[in-house]
């Protein structure tokens, strides 16, 4: 068995944010960030339901990188709850993506609380972790799991929104914990699931069965 993996090799370069800093006004923010599809599976709406219960903070900003079938819901949520702490970016080319993930203080992976979803492994789960950045998932399953067992982030209670909320926060108080978090993520990623030491064993697998 074969896991998907992370391209390591797309975060490991320096890149320069400071023009998507000025862009989306992100100077001294914690900024809550998000990647990928936004469709029923994902449940976007559960990260405008975080950003307006934690919209009394001033310096915390939900930026969202990505597109689909409920963007549109949740940016009229957000219209709804007259939100301010909240931006939809849209899709962006994939060598764009550390630029926008390095903004981020703490990676978001929602799902609908569905007993489906609990089997699923996220791609962005990979690129939030080779991104050395710590991660709340609102759901358990077998991406918790992995987050767990790396030690990169904290499990929120399913369907949720206030636990969501209050997992953010944990990591906005505690701003150390939160790189300790995304170190050991970072880590793990790397000795287990290198995309480059993946394909190498993928095709020595193949080369000995034929």
């Amino acid at each position: 068995l074969v896991y998907d993996a992370a391209d390591i090799s797309l975060f490991e370069k320096s890149v320069d944010n400071t023009g998507l800093i000025e862009k989306y006004g992100l100077k001294n923010k914690f900024v809550v960030g998000f990647t990928g599809l936004m469709g029923f599976a994902q449940n976007p709406i559960s990260i405008v339901e975080a950003a307006h219960l934690l919209s009394g903070y001033d310096d915390i900003y939900f930026l969202l990188v990505g597109d689909g079938g409920k963007r549109e819901e949740a940016e009229n949520a957000a219209r709804t709850y007259g939100l301010s702490n909240i931006k939809f970016v849209g899709q962006v080319p994939r060598e764009e993506m550390p630029k926008y993930t390095s903004l981020f203080s703490v990676c978001l992976i929602p799902y609908k609380n569905e007993p489906l979803f609990k089997l699923t492994i996220p791609g962005k789960l990979f690129d939030y972790l080779a991104s050395g950045k710590p991660i709340v998932i609102n759901t358990e399953g077998r991406a918790a799991d992995i987050v767990l067992g790396a030690g990169a982030g904290l499990i929120a209670h399913s369907g949720d929104s206030q636990d969501f909320a209050n997992k953010i926060l944990e990591i906005y108080d505690n701003p150390t914990r939160g790189e300790e978090l995304g170190r050991s993520g970072r880590d793990f990623v790397k000795k287990y699931y290198d995309r480059r030491e993946l394909i190498k064993k993928l095709n020595d697998f193949l080369i000995h069965t034929k």
